[in-house]
């Protein structure tokens, strides 16, 4: 799909800023040598797993984004679906928020679809938070309970209405987001961002329910990736386990700055993990390395289908 010269150079220099920044911090890690010398060699074969688990959390993002689009995009294949989800990584990955996320999924789209888009994105994103935070409800009650965190005689008598305002929360959030969505449908018709009707066809509980599962299906992957890296830099334990849902919706709840992303991601998980790990350096050896394969390297790869599209 062809887009103007202001708007070929604009995502041009998005994805040049992607691509060097990522660079810059591969260059600027330091600890190289000394997170290698952390992987436990009889793990070692985990990273094939690893890698397997990266290719499954893209196909269930791309296949989300697949479904969300399709009620007003029949001509978008999956192989289109993976280029704008990768696409997405890379916008997103430096803005505040992941923001810019929607500028790069919808780029492959027509301009007629675009808006639409941009809401699918949106209710996309809403659907993995509400994902994130239901795991990490369903396993709060056991951290508070094992005092994983230390805070057994503060909310002990109280565990059970943060767990029952937690989910009163995610269902309120589901209620306004349908309804702000409602509402945003007749504002936009008549004017040049008019969102096509078929957009709302994904606010059915025939189409959030699947929706929800292939969120869901893709959160717990990349739950999964994340005791990996624990595992092969000779962690393991139950309670990684059960932090790691945790760790998860700290940063949901916290989004940062592109510039400190890396460093709220590592700060947030020696706060939370440092509870039962001692080495430190082993932990954010792991973060890093999780944003490395699931970040970086999307958002590398996106960076030169957004150059490829921008010719």
């Amino acid at each position: 799909m062809k887009i103007n010269a202001n708007k070929r150079s604009v995502y041009f220099v998005i994805a040049l800023a992607a691509f060097f920044y990522i660079v810059f911090r591969l260059i600027k890690y330091e600890n190289w040598g000394t997170s290698f010398g952390f992987i436990d060699k009889n793990r070692i074969w985990l990273l094939i797993i690893q890698l397997l688990l990266w290719g499954i959390n893209l196909f269930f993002e791309s296949l989300k984004w697949y479904m969300l689009i399709r009620p007003f995009s029949h001509t978008t294949s999956l192989g289109s679906s993976v280029k704008m989800v990768l696409s997405g990584f890379t916008t997103g990955s430096i803005t505040p928020g992941k923001i810019g996320e929607p500028g790069g999924k919808i780029l492959l789209l027509s301009t007629e679809n675009r808006a639409s888009g941009v809401l699918a994105s949106v209710y996309g994103s809403f659907l993995t938070n509400v994902a994130i935070l239901l795991i990490a409800l369903s396993v709060l009650p056991i951290v508070i309970s094992k005092d994983i965190l230390r805070f057994q005689d503060k909310l002990n008598n109280y565990q059970l209405y943060y767990f029952a305002g937690g989910i009163f929360i995610v269902f309120v959030s589901f209620a306004a987001l349908y309804f702000t969505f409602k509402y945003f449908k007749l504002k936009v018709k008549n004017t040049r961002w008019e969102v096509s009707e078929k957009f709302f066809m994904n606010l059915r509980p025939s189409r959030t329910i699947p929706l929800f599962l292939i969120t869901l299906a893709r959160v717990i992957t990349f739950n999964i990736q994340l005791y990996l890296w624990f595992l092969i830099f000779g962690q393991q334990g139950t309670d990684i386990v059960l932090l790691i849902p945790v760790y998860f919706a700290v940063i949901t709840l916290f989004p940062s700055f592109f510039l400190v992303d890396l460093g709220i991601r590592g700060s947030a998980a020696v706060f939370i993990f440092g509870m039962i790990i001692t080495n430190i350096p082993v932990i954010l050896s792991v973060i890093f390395f999780l944003w490395l394969l699931n970040v970086a390297v999307p958002s590398l790869l996106g960076s030169v289908f957004i150059i490829n599209h921008s010719k």
